[in-house]
């Protein structure tokens, strides 16, 4: 008896030990998510009016590179490897709405910045990233740019209309030449494998291909949950309203 108490008491101790002594992988408030056998660390900045001179100093070319040099800037003192957002699968576009509607918890729907452009006749992530997943854009994306010339830039926003039901996802470009001062930007980091303690190993969900719904992603979409309360209660009330003959 005494010798399964000392072995439950050392399991324990292992337990805690290994709890609370795990390493912080994300610096400040930023908030970790795997994307296939990556790490990153995402943060959502805002900006308004009052910051004009720092947005001023980001997009003062005209070149389509403004929102890494601002992520470059706002993740330094985390890591010198900052990037604007890329979405390169559904299970990284789910996460990035997550991140929106969370930012966007006042219904303000300040336009997001991601890492896309279009220069030169092809889209092009800010990571570098190979651009061969479009599901979060509309069908016929490829019809903006039929008359785009050699050299011109465009740089793309996502925005989603406030509502008190399931809320709409769109994608649009503005010219690089032009900046918005209201607007949010999601940057990240990827976490270096060699400060990872458990090395990831490969998934077997390709999140390119299938269609994956919420529930079956890894983590809680709190505010997803909170719309499908608000349409639920939208539509009882009309059902109430039709069933009284007002």
């Amino acid at each position: 008896m005494m010798s399964r108490t000392v072995v439950f008491i050392v399991c324990l101790a292992t337990a805690l030990i290994s709890t609370y002594c795990a390493p912080i992988v994300c610096s400040d408030d930023f908030e970790m998510k795997r994307i296939g056998l990556d790490v990153y660390c995402f943060k959502v900045f805002s900006f308004n009016r009052h910051d004009k001179q720092y947005i001023d100093e980001f997009f003062e070319k005209p070149d389509g590179e403004g929102d890494n040099r601002l992520c470059r800037d706002y993740t330094m003192h985390a890591s010198p490897n900052g990037t604007s957002v890329s979405i390169r699968n559904k299970k990284e576009y789910e996460y990035v709405k997550v991140l929106y509607r969370t930012a966007d918890y006042s219904l303000t729907s300040m336009p997001l910045l991601i890492g896309l452009k279009y220069y030169d006749e092809r889209l092009e992530w800010s990571d570098k990233s190979a651009f061969n997943y479009s599901d979060f854009m509309e069908a016929d994306f490829k019809s903006r740019f039929t008359y785009m010339k050699k050299g011109q830039c465009r740089r793309f926003f996502m925005y989603s209309p406030p509502t008190l039901g399931p809320r709409k996802y769109l994608v649009f470009d503005i010219d690089c030449k032009l900046r918005f001062f209201e607007f949010r930007a999601v940057c990240r980091y990827k976490v270096p494998r060699s400060e990872l303690d458990v090395q990831p190993v490969p998934q077997p969900d390709d999140y390119s291909k299938s269609k994956e719904i919420n529930e079956n992603l890894d983590y809680h979409d709190y505010w997803h949950e909170k719309e499908m309360i608000a349409a639920k209660a939208m539509t009882s009330n009309y059902s109430k309203i039709v069933l009284s003959g007002r």
